[in-house]
């Protein structure tokens, strides 16, 4: 059953929450500034254009999770039966209803670096409907990085690469 964090998840919660928006602004401006490494890892895109709109999304990411704050954040134990399951939100809630649901797995991430809290809360938000309404296309590293290659081996539609959660936290994730 949710319940509302403990003063120590809440203090990991508002770490995590400064490092993904710190992170999200550091990978904005690298984007802004047509550093394009990264992008062409996750996103298979480069040109300038591209860059500029992949800025702008993660701008929105950045906005909607400066919205969420620690009322809104509710742990719940009973996720545990998910392996490797960090958190989870109601796509379908909107801008001040945003909220998140942490499971202890996400207590147990460091705050920055490779499938960190920080790009926990980049994915989780880009999930919401009125932010990136992204999916779960492909899940972990090596699964993005397969989703990038088959998009330009084929048709060259990254439709399924733009819309991938786990590629937008990598993109921060490894930018910062």
């Amino acid at each position: 059953m949710p319940r509302q964090l403990t003063s120590s998840e809440a203090r990991t919660y508002r770490a995590a929450r400064w490092a993904a928006l710190r992170s999200l602004n550091y990978t904005i401006g690298q984007l802004n500034a047509g550093n394009a490494a990264v992008a062409q890892v996750w996103m298979g895109v480069n040109h300038p254009m591209d860059l500029r709109e992949l800025a702008r999304r993660l701008g929105i990411i950045h906005a909607a999770l400066a919205g969420i704050h620690q009322a809104q954040i509710v742990f719940d134990d009973s996720t545990n039966s998910h392996t490797n399951w960090y958190a989870e939100v109601n796509v379908n809630l909107r801008g001040a209803a945003h909220s998140i649901t942490l499971a202890q797995p996400f207590f147990d991430a460091s705050t920055y670096g490779n499938d960190s809290r920080a790009s926990t809360l980049i994915h989780e938000v880009s999930h919401f409907r009125d932010v990136l309404d992204t999916d779960d296309n492909a899940d972990g590293r090596a699964a993005c990085l397969r989703l990038v290659q088959q998009a330009q081996q084929h048709d060259g539609d990254l439709n399924s690469v733009i819309t991938n959660a786990d590629s937008w936290a990598y993109l921060v994730e490894d930018s910062y």
